[in-house]
């Protein structure tokens, strides 16, 4: 049968950036099992209306059509899923990925889509083309939630998927073209004026996160991580460089430094296939012995999560992390030349005027002038569920909600003590303490990030 595959456009005011592998994979488990797969990448393309409905005017051979998207995109799937279903009506349409998996009764409920995925897609896929094809009963398709009449069923859990056993991404079905023309330009040591523009590819070594924080949404697990092999990892990435020239792997794990078993084994390998990389981690992974290692594989960028340098924060945060850990990683990144790329949260339940102090002086000690992320309670973390759950027994109310969610830019739901006028400029006055606190503990630092931050929005 033939199947349409469709992922959905996130970050409109930035570049396509990074490879629905995702998608790619479970292409190639259609593929494997005899199905005819086209993806239609409208994160990559970025149509117009017109030049959109030109290519949904194309899918009317499709046996059954699979969206893919991040709750950010749930705005865009409501009218996507409607459209196709007026088009085609009769067409089975699944939508999966973290908005399908965190608020599948909203999607059924606001659209007329038939399936919503729960949870990781790769078995769940297979038994909606037997379905499809008349072999199953949608009642025997574990891990997803369905209409049935003027009700919603939802199936038991599909099993975790072994990351050993699946295939590689389609990489053939992709426009790689387009997500090229983007490279990653890594500054060479957070301090050094060196830059290099690479050719730049995103893959999976491990799904899920050991840790359970507050704010974050875990699609693949809460509290535990699954990896791949190491050694299939490094022929992934030796068939990116033989095949399109990459040559820089940016690993978008939760978590790719906590198993140090893994990590040495990994980076090894990707030492030898010659290539540079990035990775995610955490402050209390950056001892000296991993940063060391990091940097002599050629890993060139590491991502962090501080969010605070408020003590009271993080343990609100159930952060499990020191700011003494944080201030340990970032000198340690920058005594061997990794680049560090820190984020922090503004907002969280508690913040007030301490924290935002306590935060400003860890940031201006730490050498570090970062704009913050809003708090946003993403449906299925802890904050929400301990705070709006309610919200889903208004569905009208929960739809506004979840429409208006993005990558944490904007305000939605206030923690603090602070009105919401407060709060904005409560969240300026962070920056600009940040500012001073700098130019107090940190004067030469500060002035050489600041004078790159100038120089870079200009050439920009």
């Amino acid at each position: 049968m033939k199947v349409t595959l469709i992922n959905m456009p996130i970050r409109l005011k930035d570049v396509p950036r990074q490879v629905p592998v995702g998608l790619g994979i479970l292409a190639n488990i259609l593929r494997n099992a005899g199905h005819e797969v086209r993806m239609l990448d409208l994160n990559a393309l970025r149509l117009s209306k017109p030049e959109l409905e030109k290519r949904l005017a194309e899918l009317g051979d499709s046996a059954f059509i699979g969206i893919s998207g991040m709750i950010s995109t749930y705005k865009f799937q409501k009218d996507l899923i409607n459209r196709i279903k007026e088009l085609y009506p009769k067409t089975l349409v699944i939508s999966g990925g973290s908005a399908a998996t965190s608020v599948p009764e909203l999607l059924l409920s606001k659209t007329k889509l038939d399936v919503a995925a729960i949870g990781e897609g790769e078995k769940t896929i297979l038994e909606i083309a037997e379905h499809v094809a008349g072999k199953r009963d949608l009642k025997d398709v574990k891990g997803i939630m369905y209409r049935k009449g003027k009700k919603f069923v939802k199936n038991p859990p599909q099993e975790w998927a072994k990351l050993d056993e699946l295939p590689w991404p389609a990489y053939d079905l992709m426009e790689l073209d387009i997500y090229f023309k983007h490279h990653n330009v890594i500054n060479e040591g957070l301090l050094k004026k060196r830059a290099r523009a690479y050719k730049s590819m995103n893959i999976i070594s491990t799904r899920g996160c050991p840790f359970n924080c507050g704010f974050c949404y875990h699609l693949f697990g809460r509290g535990r991580i699954r990896y791949r092999d190491p050694k299939d990892v490094a022929a992934e990435v030796k068939f990116l460089k033989d095949t399109y020239g990459v040559d820089f792997i940016d690993i978008i794990d939760d978590n790719t430094t906590v198993n140090k078993k893994f990590l040495e084994e990994l980076s090894g390998l990707l030492k030898e296939l010659d290539v540079h990389w990035a990775c995610a981690s955490r402050v209390s992974s950056l001892d000296e012995k991993t940063v060391k290692l990091l940097v002599e594989s050629n890993c060139k960028l590491v991502g962090v999560g501080i969010e605070s340098g408020s003590p009271r924060i993080l343990k609100n945060m159930n952060k499990q992390s020191t700011t003494a850990l944080g201030y340990r990683a970032v000198k340690l990144c920058r005594k061997y030349g990794l680049s560090i790329s820190p984020t922090f949260i503004f907002g969280y339940s508690g913040e007030n005027f301490s924290s935002m102090l306590e935060t400003a002086t860890f940031m201006g000690k730490a050498g570090i002038i970062n704009q913050f992320f809003t708090i946003t309670a993403y449906p299925g973390t802890p904050l929400f569920e301990d705070h709006l759950a309610d919200m889903r027994n208004d569905l009208d109310k929960y739809d506004t909600y979840v429409e208006q969610l993005d990558d944490a830019r904007y305000l939605l739901h206030n923690f603090t003590e602070w009105d919401d006028k407060t709060f904005h400029r409560m969240k300026d006055l962070q920056f600009k303490m940040v500012l001073a606190a700098n130019v107090l503990f940190s004067p030469i630092l500060s002035a050489k990030v600041i004078g790159r931050k100038i120089l870079r929005s200009i050439s920009s």
